[in-house]
């Protein structure tokens, strides 16, 4: 179990890396992109309504949690950690 400041410094190095455009990656999701285009033309893809896809997006949303910060907090991520808490939206 690490610290909470020792989290963030992890979640941060590991958002920089994936942040990092990878060619190898590219090409595998053009690929599966292209797949899934090629079922949907072809009438093999499941598909789901705008309405079922926003009420599960909305119902996630309403159940996540949310930091919420000291007016005071400095602008650094790892120090206003110290200053912050979780909230949840529900």
């Amino acid at each position: 179990q690490l610290p909470s400041l020792e989290k963030l410094r992890l979640a941060e190095l590991l958002l920089a890396d994936l942040e990092m455009p990878n060619p190898e990656i590219d090409a595998i999701w053009r690929e599966e992109a292209q797949k899934r285009w090629q079922a949907y033309k072809a009438g093999e893809l499941k598909t789901l309504s705008y309405e079922s896809v926003m009420q599960k997006y909305k119902y996630h949303r309403s159940h996540a949690q949310a930091w919420e910060c000291s007016k005071d907090a400095p602008a650094s991520s790892v120090a206003t950690l110290e200053r912050c808490t979780i909230r949840s939206h529900a």
